[in-house]
């Protein structure tokens, strides 16, 4: 039988009513600061000294943070040759003052609006404008002692073959490989790169065992020094910032000997946290931390006098930050709870104590090399374990409120022996997995992928999922020294995420319209991570792309069909305009016509005026709802006779912002002119759901 709730327990305390005050002031605070802030939303030339706060030379890019005054800016400049990268990385250094002139602007808004927003991550550090530098002037200058320290300490890890020293003990992945980094997020142990409570747990025991001293108050001092100063190296993200904070609001509590519970602690944390930055709201790690932390917190008493803790909290935890990797993740792993049954004391009580003894004491390196051997091959083998991973669609706000609200009865069933409840929070998962299927309607998507063609069709109850081509960029060749470590991947940055965002786990039919790289650029890499059931080519020879996506399909046993005149699906037919065969590729597009409860759509592809007048001397092809405009707008496509014979209503663009091209051409502008025209540079991704016998199109303006 559970004890009754006291006056120390974590719920009630003489301040509480004033601290959850505090905290709805500091909520209130933060949505009016949110709402009224002034940015100035156009370009325009600056000049900026500040301090290089940190940076990254990568290829022929140097990007950081500078720092002038109150306000941090972020910059990007590109580098011009080799011998200048070579300077650079020869005498830039934290804490060194430099001067960059350059365009200030708004970090540009994600033109697909269920994706990663940059700009958000951007302001959740307190960063609202970055500088695209055109010239820049360092200054010969001593950086302060804590640039230095951190400084020595990276250039001394950096000669050391352990990526992984880096990565636990101040979160810095970025000398992981690849693979590594996909692993982590695949096993669900991400927190434990991420430097947070259980970090500084160790650290904070460590040093108690170590002290002689058993003043409590001198023990609390101690630590907090050690505990500033490595906070200080580290960087104050969200989950630093929380421990830091809480730990300093403990030790103040603990001398004057105040009556104040752990929630009251952890709330006037957030307190603190929301005035500082009301913006960190957006910013992942805090939704985790915090989250996390609130309810393992306001449940301690409850798991206190539990038993199997070693596997009921991870399982715990999994389900209370769900919502949160759905949300940004659009995916969950269920056997990360097993994985974190193993990774989690392999880490706190082997792994990170020993990089904590390698950073005071060198020679220790030797170990740690070979346990970071041992867990870097345990890592591996997990993530090739993928059947416990499954793809959600992004949740709404909605939904999250109601999970919560079912958690918290989940757990208060349990709580009283009703294991039934037990059930509840795993129906609901699965309804929000099968949510396409209970749609009854269709939904159209045009992706936001820059100067190329991206769009999805989804019918009533997810029976069929059509992609008509998949975008593509330009890949121009490099000098060694310009090579990015990573390169830019479509399908794995917007593709694939956006996909799986609208709930999405096949594409039943991949269009390609023709072989340009725009189009079917993404569609090797797009096969090889998502199950495609059939693919469909245009008329005319297969270029070198094509060929290339061929090899694929023969060798993943998926079929594949040319030049076809029309496609049954479901109740409806997607019909390819076939005239003629043409000596140019864009010409040769498959031209797409269809019906979909009664709403009329055409997808032209690239096709060119030749094709256009050929297709109204073969079809009867009036009064379009929908038209994907041919070739981006380009004005070898969209002549005024064939816009004015198929009379669309709505037209889209397909796009890249400031595009070398002149895309979309203002003659074709002036062709639409009775039509309302969606663009993605403008709008950003257009979604068109067909509800109830009426068009509903949502934008997104970057």
């Amino acid at each position: 039988m559970e004890k009754p709730l006291t006056r120390k327990s974590n719920h009630i305390s003489h301040y509480s009513k004033y601290i959850w005050i505090l905290l709805l002031i500091s909520v209130i605070y933060g949505i009016i600061s949110r709402h009224t802030a002034h940015l100035i939303d156009h370009d325009q030339k600056v000049e900026k000294t500040g301090t290089i706060i940190s940076y990254e030379i990568d290829g022929d890019l140097w990007k950081g943070i500078l720092k002038t005054g109150k306000e941090k800016y972020q910059f990007y400049i590109t580098i011009s040759s080799e011998e200048e990268k070579n300077d650079l990385k020869d005498n830039v250094r934290l804490g060194m003052k430099v001067t960059i002139s350059g365009i200030r602007n708004i970090p540009s808004k994600n033109g697909n609006k269920m994706l990663f927003q940059y700009r958000d991550y951007l302001r959740s550090i307190g960063i609202f404008y970055q500088i695209e530098g055109t010239s820049y002037k360092i200054h010969p200058n001593s950086p302060p002692f804590l640039y230095k320290i951190k400084e020595g300490i990276y250039d001394n890890l950096n000669k050391t073959n352990t990526p992984y020293l880096q990565a636990f003990l101040f979160g810095n992945l970025d000398d992981l490989g690849e693979e590594e980094k996909d692993a982590i997020q695949k096993v669900g142990i991400q927190h434990l790169f991420s430097v947070s409570g259980l970090h500084f747990q160790v650290l904070i025991a460590g040093i108690r065992y170590l002290i002689t001293c058993k003043n409590k108050n001198v023990q609390n001092a101690v630590i907090l020094f050690i505990v500033s100063g490595y906070s200080m190296v580290v960087g104050f993200t969200p989950s630093v910032l929380r421990v830091f904070i809480f730990f300093l609001l403990q030790s103040i509590k603990d001398y004057f000997q105040m009556d104040c519970s752990t929630l009251d602690l952890f709330c006037l944390t957030l307190t603190i946290v929301f005035f500082m930055n009301p913006w960190i709201i957006y910013h992942v790690g805090f939704q985790f931390s915090f989250g996390i932390s609130f309810f393992l917190i306001y449940y301690g008493r409850f798991f206190q006098f539990q038993k199997g803790m070693w596997w009921k909290l991870p399982v715990f935890v999994f389900f209370v930050s769900a919502p949160i990797s759905m949300f940004h993740f659009y995916e969950l792993n269920f056997l990360s709870p097993i994985f974190n049954m193993v990774f989690v004391p392999f880490v706190t009580m082997v792994l990170f104590p020993c990089a904590l003894i390698t950073l005071v004491f060198f020679p220790m390196i030797h170990i740690f090399q070979l346990l970071q051997t041992m867990f870097q091959s345990l890592l591996l083998i997990c993530a090739r374990v993928d059947i416990g991973i499954v793809w959600f669609a992004k949740p709404t706000i909605d939904f999250i409120v109601i999970y919560y609200v079912i958690f918290f009865y989940h757990v208060y069933l349990i709580r009283t022996h009703r294991y039934y409840g037990m059930i509840l929070l795993p129906i609901l998962l699965g309804c929000h997995y099968m949510k396409l299927c209970f749609l009854p309607f269709a939904q159209f998507h045009m992706i936001d992928v820059g100067q190329g063609d991206a769009s999805f069709f989804i019918l009533p109850h997810s029976k069929e999922a059509i992609m008509i081509d998949t975008g593509g960029r330009l890949s121009y060749q490099k000098e060694d020294w310009q090579k990015r470590k990573k390169d830019y991947d479509m399908t794995q940055s917007v593709i694939i995420p956006y996909l799986k965002a609208i709930g999405t786990t096949r594409i039943s039919t991949l269009i390609i319209s023709h072989g340009d790289h725009d189009h079917m650029g993404e569609a090797v890499n797009l096969v090889n991570n998502i199950k495609v059931e059939k693919v469909i080519f245009n008329c005319g020879e297969f270029n070198g792309l094509e060929q290339e996506l061929v090899k694929v399909l023969d060798k993943r046993q998926i079929p594949y069909y040319s030049c076809i005149k029309e496609l049954k699906i479901d109740h409806n037919k997607l019909y390819f305009l076939q005239t003629k065969e043409y000596d140019n590729e864009n010409d040769n597009s498959n031209v797409i016509y269809t019906v979909i409860d009664g709403y009329k759509f055409m997808f032209m592809g690239d096709a060119g005026v030749e094709r256009e007048k050929d297709i109204l001397g073969k079809y009867n092809i009036l009064d379009i709802d929908v038209l994907k405009v041919g070739h981006h707008g380009s004005k070898t496509s969209s002549s005024k006779n064939f816009i004015d014979a198929i009379d669309p209503k709505h037209s889209i663009i397909s796009v890249g912002k400031n595009n070398r091209y002149g895309h979309p051409n203002k003659e074709v502008l002036d062709n639409l002119e009775n039509s309302k025209i969606y663009r993605t540079d403008q709008n950003g991704s257009i979604m068109i759901k067909i509800k109830k016998n009426k068009l509903k199109i949502e934008t997104c303006s970057p």
